[in-house]
């Protein structure tokens, strides 16, 4: 009877300690939250400068950034060769006369240059719309709808 007595006291003893420890409040459900999300923040910030810091130093990076240089000099050059074109053109035509073959030449030059970058526009709108309605952009777009409403549902509840 006393076994009996003694293992029923150890039961009564370990309930009461159990029912004394008490569970996390919403509040603090919410600080761990938070708390959680901010570190995947700042891994993700962390990971994406690396990432970028990375493309940046690339060998990629740096031979489309000095071949754009390069473009941006030459068109600078090729601003004061057309600008000089339109001039002796301007010229030939108040004086009536005919036009020399050479400026012919630079004339047609400056068609096909500005033919090249229009054909280049187009092409790049193309690219861009195509791959706006691209079965990835539509998937990525979709999958972003679905982690936000978990997102509202995880705090509504």
């Amino acid at each position: 009877m006393r076994l009996y007595l003694a293992v029923a006291a150890l039961m009564l003893v370990l309930l009461a300690h159990a029912e004394a420890q008490e569970e996390p409040t919403i509040e603090e459900h919410f600080a761990t939250f938070q708390t959680k999300v901010m570190e995947l923040g700042k891994d993700l910030s962390e990971k994406a400068t690396a990432a970028f810091k990375k493309l940046d130093e690339s060998e990629f990076a740096t031979k489309t950034k000095n071949w754009f240089s390069e473009q941006m000099d030459n068109t600078a050059s090729m601003r004061l060769y057309l600008a000089l074109a339109v001039l002796m053109l301007v010229v030939a035509v108040q004086a009536e006369t005919q036009v020399p073959p050479a400026m012919q030449a630079i004339a047609n030059f400056h068609q096909k240059v500005v033919e090249f970058g229009s054909d280049l526009s187009d092409k790049a709108t193309a690219a861009f719309k195509k791959l706006e309605e691209s079965e990835f952009v539509t998937k990525t777009k979709s999958w972003f709808d679905e982690q936000m409403s978990k997102l509202k549902d995880a705090f509504s509840k």
